[in-house]
């Protein structure tokens, strides 16, 4: 995180400290949207599907009344 965090400080974006990762997420969508972000086994997301995909869970925790500095716990099955 740390040499991403001088990388981007180096290019000129000086709050890249202070800025989330959905503001770097959404700012790699914008500008290499078909640019693999993630992958995982056998899938892959570009930036623009992982983007999509954060944003729809986002609306979806703030219509069920989440908001900023609220906690969420993650349940998940362990894998295989």
């Amino acid at each position: 995180m740390r040499e991403m965090v001088e990388r981007h400080a180096s290019m000129g974006l000086e709050r890249s400290r202070r800025m989330v990762f959905g503001e770097l997420l959404a700012r790699s969508a914008r500008r290499v949207p078909e640019r693999v972000a993630l992958i995982f086994e056998e899938r892959t997301l570009t930036y623009a599907e992982l983007d999509d995909r954060v944003n729809r869970l986002a609306n979806a925790l703030w219509a069920r009344g989440v908001r900023h500095g609220d906690h969420v716990g993650v349940l998940m099955q362990a894998g295989k």
